[in-house]
């Protein structure tokens, strides 16, 4: 709670294994957590693609595809629509 650094750090780590968000025990640890969660500019892109390919994809009739070399199926599709959506909640939040 007094190791502002710390929390910094620890935030930065767990978001680069992939949480998104963690429980909080001091109203200080807010701003930090929600700036440091938030997806950037080009993660939201990345996942509209994500998005937009799979979407045509199924249109198309299939199960999965590629974007920028990854494997797109429904449960990346279902994870990046999750993050869009938060995205969308902390922009009409803030």
């Amino acid at each position: 709670m007094r190791d502002a650094d710390g929390f910094e750090r620890d935030t930065t780590l767990s978001r680069r294994l992939g949480y998104r968000g963690r429980k909080l025990i001091h109203p200080g640890q807010i701003e930090p957590c929600n700036r440091l969660y938030q997806p950037s500019a080009a993660e939201l892109d990345y996942y509209a693609r994500v998005l937009e390919a799979f979407d045509q994809a199924v249109k198309q009739g299939s199960a999965s595809t590629t974007v920028d070399g990854r494997m797109i199926d429904v449960a990346m599709a279902n994870a990046a629509r999750r993050v869009l959506d938060a995205a969308a909640a902390w922009k009409k939040a803030g």
